[in-house]
């Protein structure tokens, strides 16, 4: 009987290479044909993932464009979803004034009117003051105070805190119709110190305190723009006045 054989393995791996041969096919060149043949499927996933996107991202309709876009503007990166807004009949019951009222200063010139029938914080300011500016010196003193008062005092009454009680005093000279804002009590007095000819007083309109609540319950009430734009008679007053007017101002904001 021949004696067994004896192969150490360790010896065979270091000594001897392993070689595995795989047969190699040889790679055809990429021709013009080739890539003509590419282009079509290319084609085809552009396609498809266009027609995904659209199918999560549908195209808003043109309505709420029009309202988006006035009150978006150009400003990018400010979405519809973040802009709140009420409708008219929150705007009037937060300005503590009757529909025909409202109507009346609109057709007077006294205020512009929205045109797609929704309005923001500053609108709600606005008739607020003008409200409480035609109690005190009666429409056609405040018809002709207003325009050039505006700005000033809602960008006054905007700054004013929610939480805290605020003080802010519309003062009018009723025999020039010039108007000054005060926020203390020693402004006043300065005000109302100084000589004046002829001698007459000063009308002092309070505003801080209304125009602060009605903020507050702006935001109590206030939707997103696309929740009141879903509104038919929203849609239908967009669609007919295309955004000019009063709002398409604040295109440029």
């Amino acid at each position: 009987m021949s004696a067994p054989l004896v192969v150490d393995l360790d010896l065979l791996v270091e000594d001897v290479p392993l070689e595995i041969s795989l047969p190699l096919g040889i790679t055809p060149p990429l021709t013009a044909a080739s890539l003509d043949a590419l282009q079509p499927v290319e084609e085809g996933a552009i396609r498809r993932h266009e027609a995904r996107a659209a199918c999560r991202n549908p195209e808003p309709s043109p309505a709420l464009c029009a309202i988006v876009g006035i009150f978006v503007g150009t400003s990018m990166g400010t979405s519809a979803d973040s802009i709140r807004v009420v409708g008219e009949a929150d705007l009037l019951d937060l300005a503590r004034v009757a529909r025909t009222t409202w109507q009346n200063w609109v057709r007077k010139g006294v205020i512009e009117d929205s045109d797609v029938g929704v309005y923001r914080e500053d609108d709600v300011a606005e008739v607020v003051t003008v409200t409480l500016l035609v109690d005190g010196v009666g429409l056609r003193r405040a018809r002709a105070i207003w325009p050039a008062s505006r700005e000033h005092v809602i960008g006054a009454g905007l700054a004013l805190d929610l939480e805290e009680p605020g003080d802010l005093l519309l003062v009018v000279d009723p025999y020039s119709w010039e108007t000054e804002l005060c926020s203390t009590a020693n402004e006043l007095w300065r005000m109302i110190g100084e000589p004046l000819d002829p001698p007459r007083a000063r009308i002092v309109v309070p505003v801080a305190a209304r125009i602060q609540a009605a903020r507050r319950a702006f935001w109590t009430r206030a939707q997103p723009v696309p929740e009141l734009a879903k509104d038919r008679r929203r849609r239908a007053r967009a669609g007919k006045k295309g955004g000019a007017g009063k709002n398409a101002s604040r295109q440029a904001d």
